[in-house]
């Protein structure tokens, strides 16, 4: 029963341990990565996006259909096409703002034009920003838990420690019966 109870003890301690070094050796991965992330923060990819169908108006900015990709920035207009008349529309008459808006700066109207434009694409830099939120955030709700891990285990321990005491006295039969 002896071996039993320090299996037991040794068992929890190895466990801590374990979750312990995890931690750490997680720490040490995420930090190696954030330091990276400086690397990956100026080096953005180009896309490039032919004859996207829209509308271009006077009244209305049209809104280019990658905005919403991860890290999408910096767009530029290289090709403006009437799909009705298949004529080239003039790159003065249109302006794009940062947020990816399309604006008529004349009173003519392309309902069905076609838009070439290219933008840049930080993807790689969003994405160790989020894992090293994610991971950080996973370490507060583990960290949240740790009181009562320990305490169960400390409960365990207890009763390990218990279990090994009652163990010992029924071999020693203290207590009992005397000879005479």
């Amino acid at each position: 029963m002896m071996a039993r109870g320090g299996g037991l003890i040794t068992g929890l301690i190895m466990g801590i341990v374990a979750l312990v070094i995890t931690v750490m050796v997680g720490y040490v991965i995420i930090s190696n990565v954030s330091t990276v992330e400086s690397d990956l923060a100026t080096a953005g990819h180009s896309q490039v996006v032919i004859n996207e169908t829209g509308y271009i108006n006077d009244s209305i900015p049209y809104r280019l259909a990658t905005t919403n990709a991860t890290g999408w920035t910096t767009p530029v207009i290289i090709g403006l096409y009437n799909a009705t008349t298949s004529g080239t529309i003039p790159l003065a008459n249109v302006t794009v703002n940062a947020s990816g808006h399309i604006h008529n700066t004349t009173i003519l109207t392309f309902n069905v034009a076609q838009i070439s434009y290219t933008y840049k694409y930080k993807g790689t830099t969003d994405t160790v920003s989020a894992m090293r939120g994610n991971f950080t955030e996973g370490v507060d709700e583990v960290s949240d838990k740790i009181p009562t891990i320990l305490l169960i285990a400390a409960v365990v321990l207890i009763l390990g420690v218990l279990v090994f005491l009652w163990a010992q006295y029924k071999r020693m039969n203290v207590g009992g019966a005397g000879e005479l």
